[in-house]
């Protein structure tokens, strides 16, 4: 089946007009929209991660069908041989592949956009050099900033002023 322009319309749809409405003191108020896309615990979340899961695991199938990629073949509980490419759990992925220049092209134009390292993810550089020393700086300053704002709070007003 795979992800059709039909599919990631409704998905982008989704996450753009997505209005969110409020309770104070038990009553509803207002609707207001989303900023930044969702967000960890959004329940929508779950059904989205799923559809982009169901459209990988069928370009990964198609590809296997096509010969562009081979995993590995074991067999079944009837002795069917069956090609393993990938493995889909949870919110995990495992891909498995023979080391030719050719299948990772393959698994490349599957994934579609090809980052360069180093990259962030979590807020941490990938493929940086582990021994850096301003591989956190980015996290540290942040984190230094939330920090002072939550102290501020439950400062007192002669503390402030200092």
């Amino acid at each position: 089946m795979g992800l059709g322009p039909t599919w990631l319309k409704w998905i982008e749809f989704c996450i753009k007009t997505t209005r969110f409405s409020i309770l104070v003191n038990g009553e509803h108020v207002g609707l207001f929209s989303a900023e930044r896309g969702l967000r960890q615990g959004d329940p929508l979340s779950p059904f989205l991660f799923i559809i982009a899961m169901e459209g990988l695991d069928s370009l990964m199938r198609r590809a296997s069908l096509n010969n562009w990629i081979r995993g590995f073949r074991i067999k079944n509980r009837v002795n069917e041989v069956i090609d393993m490419t990938h493995l889909l759990y949870a919110v995990d992925t495992i891909i498995f592949g023979e080391a030719e220049q050719e299948q990772l092209c393959h698994i490349r134009i599957i994934l579609c956009k090809i980052e360069r390292l180093p990259t962030v993810y979590l807020g941490l550089p990938l493929g940086a050099k582990l021994k850096a020393v301003n591989i956190r700086d980015g996290v540290l300053e942040k984190s230094e900033r939330r920090l002072e704002l939550w102290k501020s709070q439950y400062l007192s007003l002669g503390e402030k002023l200092l």
